[in-house]
């Protein structure tokens, strides 16, 4: 499969990928797909006012799943518990420009925000 420049340049160069250390404030997910082997964590840092200050993922998949992570943090970071609620697969995938084909992608990722974001309304 070809792979556009976006995609390729999020996965030759990713910005976020790594564990953020533990803290009372980050909240965690681990979404694993249809292969065992693929899978997602994702790491929200969340302040006392439910902004997403810091994020972070490991990632085990193809480059449009890394793109895919990529992206989400990009469009998280900075905004309030309640906006990022609102990102779903749809709009990362529009994004990248994500072939139908890859879109289980763009589904592993908002699976694991909405597990973190959730995990974060339930404590608070």
């Amino acid at each position: 499969m070809e792979y556009s420049k976006q995609i390729l340049g999020l996965f030759d160069e990713p910005k976020y990928m790594g564990i953020l250390p533990f803290s009372d404030n980050i909240y965690q997910a681990e979404i694993f797909g249809s292969s065992s082997s693929n899978f997602v964590k994702l790491y929200l840092q969340i302040d006392n006012l439910g902004i997403i200050r810091r994020a972070g993922y490991l990632v085990n998949g193809c480059p449009v799943l890394i793109a895919c992570c990529e992206m989400m943090v990009k469009l998280v970071l900075g905004t309030s518990v309640n906006d990022a609620k609102v990102i779903d697969y749809l709009e990362i995938a529009s994004l990248l420009k994500i072939a139908d084909l890859k879109l289980h992608c763009a589904i592993q990722v908002e699976e694991a925000l909405y597990v973190a974001l959730t995990k974060y309304l339930e404590k608070s």
